[in-house]
Formats: C-alpha cells, structure tokens, sequence
C-alpha cells in the first residue's frame, strides 16, 4: 500500500509491473516495479522503483524497498510506504495513509525487460538484473554491484537477513551538478524538453519554447517548493 503522491511533479506513474519468483521450501518473491516514464532529480528519461516482498510458507517474511537511488531497505514486517520526492525513492510509514496511489497492476515478461535494460542512454535503462532474477541476493541494494551504495554508512550489508533492519534515517550528502547528473548536459536539456512538449507544458512558438498555461501553473509551484527546501 502505498499513499497518495503529494508532490508537485509532472512526471506519470504509468503501472506497477510484477512478477513472482519461486524458490524450493515454500519460499517466493513478488517484486513490483513502480514504472515512471520521468525522473525530475537527478532528470532523465523512465525511473523504476522495486519493491520486493518475500513470502515463506505463505505468510510475509520481510520487504525489501528501494530507498534511494537503488540503495535497499529491508523491514520485517507489513507496513505502508510513501514516495519521497522527484526521484520517487520510498519511505516505510506508520500509519495507514488515508488515500492510495494505485495504478493498473501489468505482468513484468521479458518482452517488457529487454526494452528496458536496452534503451540508448544509459540513464534511462534498468539498472537491476541479477537480483532480479535471484531477489534473494539483495541485502543493501538492488544493484548487482553490492560495493556502489550512495549511503553505506547508513545501509551496511550484513548476511543474515533476518537480523537486517535499518531505521536510522541516511544523513543528507551533498553531491556536485556533475555526480548528479552523470550525463551530458545538452543530452539532459534535450531529455528534459522532449518530455515538456509531451507533456504540454511547453510549446514552440516562432522558434521558441514558451510555457503553457499548464506549464507556468507547475514551474511556479516547483518554485515554490524549492524555495521552502532547506
């Protein structure tokens, strides 16, 4: 269960892919993949956050979460999540969330996975395939390479998993435009303009991009929003 998404952000939560995946002595895994076709921090094309629960005998065992860039939460017992922020990271909750964000639930073939992992730029493609295929190797992260956590002070691997829960929030870390982005700003503009004409927040008047009436409405309430950051 996830809240209603309270962010100011263009951006489309298009489905929620799922698949399940079995292993011998009653053990399964439902991994749902929260389909975005944008992501506004870092900006590129298409975001895919995990969530991963894990069933023994039928009953929940423990959920892995995507908490940040791909960096992994694991908790062990039910609980609802929100969506923190334009890169669509999830936070556990304590309380049942008033509202719900749902979308159509579609089956995650690999028809569907060979258009992700191969898309032209590199941002925009799924970053997750061995864990994909054995969730039960994800412990810090869902990345196949467990050395590249953002916040390995705050997330340690660790081998027993059912010892594994983390509640302390990860500090915040300042990162440069450069390790953020980590593509070529021309190709970042053009990414970004492709999905604001999409989108009709931007059109193209003698030769020049100008904002809609939908467009201003969002750019002054992202204004806004950043204003109040700290």
């Amino acid at each position: 269960m996830v809240a209603e998404y309270q962010a100011r952000d263009p951006s489309e939560l298009e489905a929620i892919y799922y698949r399940i995946v079995n292993r011998p002595h009653a053990e399964s895994c439902i991994e749902y993949i929260y389909y975005w076709n944008f992501q506004f921090l870092p900006p590129h094309s298409y975001d895919y956050e995990p969530i991963f629960v894990y069933l023994r005998d039928g009953q929940l065992d423990h959920i892995a979460f995507d908490f940040y860039h791909y960096d992994a939460r694991v908790v062990s017992e039910e609980c609802p999540f929100e969506i923190c922020g334009l890169w669509h990271a999830f936070n556990d909750l304590d309380q049942t969330p008033m509202k719900r964000f749902d979308r159509p639930l579609v089956r995650l073939d690999n028809a569907v996975l060979g258009k992700w992992y191969n898309r032209p730029h590199m941002k925009s493609q799924f970053e997750i395939k061995q864990k994909l295929t054995d969730p039960w190797l994800v412990h810090s992260t869902f990345r196949d390479d467990d050395g590249h956590l953002l916040f390995p002070f705050a997330q340690p691997a660790v081998e027993n998993i059912d010892a594994y829960y983390q509640t302390t929030c990860a500090p915040k870390k300042t990162f440069s435009t450069v390790e953020v982005l980590g593509i070529d700003p021309s190709e970042m503009n053009k990414q970004i303009m492709d999905q604001f004409l999409a989108a009709g927040y931007v059109e193209i008047v003698d030769g020049h991009a100008v904002w809609t009436s939908d467009g201003e409405r969002i750019r002054k309430a992202l204004e806004k929003d950043m204003s109040q950051t700290d």
